[in-house]
């Protein structure tokens, strides 16, 4: 249930850049001074530089949860699921969103991965002009939670299980899984219909006490907005199925 948290690395950095600094220069000399900056589940930001109208943000991405060579491929819906909601990130420095309109100045964020894999997202004076935007309803917090999380699709969830799509099913978050019954047992999916009460023992265990900000993340999303989270195995030959669910009424018994 890996997800981009590329935002946190941004949210971190622009409250350091907050103060009184009268020129958009000095609210970056000051933002720049506390790199390195570590954030919890990404990596640190190594620099915060002004680049003629460009102001740079270099991310260095250390976690294995984001698979940076994968987004790489993929910038436009990268950042889409971020340009609503850029302006957001300076809710607590209007400051220096001032200096940034004020200077028509491009927002350029710079990943890069210690396999040298990167990622480079700009944000032209444009997308700095809108206001920000009205809390997300949970629904709608649920909503974009999906839409970042299937940018990563596919991904391995076990051997020989790959998490195909994420949809809003049923009243809950559905990851929709491929059971390769090609190179699993050809009884894969009976199998897991007879174990699915310890599967989803396992799985209640993992929800309920996982350190993983990306699994609190996701349960949280799923109770604001009164959903659960469940799994749907299907075999790639067969075309059988087995979900595993667990209700919103469950995940508040396991919190």
């Amino acid at each position: 249930m890996k997800q981009m948290r590329l935002f946190a690395a941004l949210i971190a950095a622009l409250l350091l850049a907050a103060c009184s600094a009268p020129t958009l220069e000095k609210q970056v000399e000051q933002a720049a001074s506390h790199c390195p900056v570590e954030v919890k589940g990404v990596g640190f930001i190594k620099n915060i530089s002004l680049d003629k109208d460009t102001l740079v943000y270099d991310v260095t991405v250390t976690s294995p949860s984001i698979d940076l060579s994968r987004l790489s491929s993929r910038p436009d819906e990268v950042k889409a699921t971020m340009k609503s909601s850029i302006v957001n990130l300076f809710d607590n420095n209007h400051e220096m969103l001032d200096a940034l309109r004020e200077n028509a100045i491009t927002l350029q964020i710079r990943y890069v991965d210690r396999n040298r894999a990167s990622l480079t997202l700009n944000f032209p004076p444009d997308d700095l002009k809108a206001e920000p935007s009205r809390k997300a309803s949970p629904q709608e917090e649920l909503e974009a939670e999906i839409q970042r999380s299937k940018i990563l699709l596919p991904a391995e969830l076990a051997p020989s299980v790959m998490i195909t799509d994420i949809s809003d099913t049923e009243n809950m978050i559905m990851f929709h899984c491929e059971v390769d019954e090609t190179t699993a047992n050809a009884d894969a999916i009976d199998n897991l219909r007879a174990h699915s009460a310890e599967i989803a023992a396992e799985m209640a265990e993992s929800l309920s006490g996982s350190a993983d900000p990306d699994v609190k993340r996701m349960v949280g999303i799923a109770m604001r907005a009164d959903h659960g989270i469940a799994y749907r195995y299907t075999g790639s030959v067969s075309g059988d199925t087995v979900t595993i669910a667990f209700p919103a009424s469950r995940l508040r018994m396991m919190r």
